[in-house]
């Protein structure tokens, strides 16, 4: 749905139909995928290593991105020591340089975040589904090590 001059969109109402959307679409494709976990933090545990992906909303609403992570296997111990299992571990557990945004554009290092405040629920899901083969071709790297 678009908004006519000088409408404003109901923020809270689009988050709850951005998140109809993704649990509807998406999420079905990660756990067709192998992904565990519960919204919005998702893991798929490998033989070689653990693949994060975590949705992380913006604080003032509308705009979304997605923080993609691999572990190496077994327990991850964080920065600060905290021993952490790979069937509890989440992106935001690993070190920032070790993970990366997916964005409407593909994988970057940037602030770029998915646009759903104009309220175009449907091309934001199809943004998410396609940038969903970049991280499945980033996971597919051997993990990096932390700097």
């Amino acid at each position: 749905m678009l908004f006519g001059w000088g409408s404003k969109p109901d923020l809270s109402e689009l988050r709850t139909q951005m998140d109809a959307a993704l649990k509807a679409d998406v999420i079905p494709k990660l756990r067709a995928a192998g992904f565990r976990g519960s919204y919005p933090h998702f893991r798929r545990i490998r033989p070689d290593g653990t693949d994060l992906l975590t949705f992380q909303f913006r604080r003032e609403g509308g705009a979304f991105v997605i923080e993609i992570a691999r572990a190496p296997e077994g327990p991850h111990v964080t920065h600060w020591g905290k021993v952490i299992d790979a069937k509890n571990l989440t992106a935001w557990d690993i070190n920032g340089d070790m993970r990366v945004r997916l964005t409407p554009a593909g994988i970057a290092g940037s602030d770029l975040w998915f646009h759903f405040s104009d309220g175009q629920i449907g091309l934001c899901v199809k943004q998410v589904e396609r940038q969903l083969r970049a991280a499945e071709a980033w996971w597919a790297l051997p993990p990096r090590l932390p700097r």
